[in-house]
């Protein structure tokens, strides 16, 4: 696969693809995002921010990709129509994961969970999700769309086997009866939780929910407080997760699952305006280097 120039973290070694464990896939695909637009733009700007992210990591005491390897594919023209561009998706996906690697999609909007988990299928039957989003996105519709970006986990929820929802603080009416239907098979960890208990607490009754399973790690960027993302994505909401709350999640349980997959999503960019875009380019390395630990 012809893997990009202008690589995720701008490192000019353990970057080929043939020798990576992850590859980034850069997908700005955005029809559905409401209130704010601009999601089509992240990927570049997650890339671009990722340069200045440093590589040496203070508690491991070393640079972590060069134990692991992260190629970055070059960007491909997306298709206007949901279902080819949904299918080139899924279709790339499929390729990386028969060579072995660890597919991470950058949004782009909240949809693009959907063909990625779908591509995964194909290898991996039994797939739990840990889902960090500031929205629970169970809507069944959306504007008249089931695959309405508010719907991203509705959508997967048929080709999944548990979900774990992490900071949401947005929750609508509608979404109350799909929780009751599959309350064994969805549970929410509130924002307010996290707040009011602690990071700690909250992770000790989520590992044993996850532990040993084959994770599909689903990132929405507005899980983020809003002090932290501001505008830079569609939805933002108060009363977020800070940094620190969502790398302790991160430390504590990704080296204790399989993490098979990835996506990183909703956010938007704004002129001259880039501490989220490094926010969520150096989460992202922390996400990758915990699942390496």
């Amino acid at each position: 696969m012809e893997t990009a120039k202008d690589n995720f973290l701008s490192i000019t070694e353990y970057c080929d693809f043939k020798n990576s464990c992850f590859v980034v896939i850069p997908f700005g695909f955005e029809l559905t995002t409401s209130y704010a637009k601009g999601t089509a733009n992240g990927p570049k700007a997650i890339i671009k921010a990722s340069a200045e992210v440093e590589l040496f990591d203070e508690k491991l005491g070393y640079e972590p990709y060069k134990r692991f390897g992260i190629a970055t594919l070059k960007p491909a023209a997306i298709p206007k129509n949901r279902e080819k561009a949904f299918a080139g998706l899924r279709k790339k996906i499929e390729e990386i994961v028969n060579f072995g690697k660890i597919p991470v999609v950058l949004g782009g909007e909240h949809s693009v969970s959907l063909p990625a988990i779908l591509a995964l299928k194909k290898k991996y039957k039994d797939i739990a999700v840990l889902h960090f989003d500031a929205h629970s996105d169970l809507r069944p519709s959306y504007e008249n769309d089931p695959l309405n970006h508010a719907c991203a986990m509705h959508a997967v929820l048929p080709h999944v086997s548990f979900l774990a929802s992490l900071g949401v603080r947005n929750f609508s009416a509608e979404e109350v009866p799909v929780l009751r239907k599959n309350k064994n098979k969805i549970k929410i960890f509130w924002a307010d939780d996290f707040h009011k208990k602690g990071a700690a607490a909250i992770i000790k009754k989520i590992l044993p929910l996850l532990k040993g399973r084959d994770i599909y790690l689903s990132f929405d960027v507005d899980v983020f407080d809003i002090s932290l993302i501001g505008s830079s994505t569609g939805t933002p909401e108060p009363g977020g997760l800070n940094y620190y709350h969502i790398i302790d999640c991160f430390e504590s349980i990704l080296p204790k699952v399989n993490l098979i997959g990835a996506d990183f999503v909703e956010l938007r960019t704004i002129k001259n305006f880039h501490a989220p875009d490094f926010l969520v380019a150096k989460t992202l390395y922390k996400a990758l280097t915990a699942a390496s630990a």
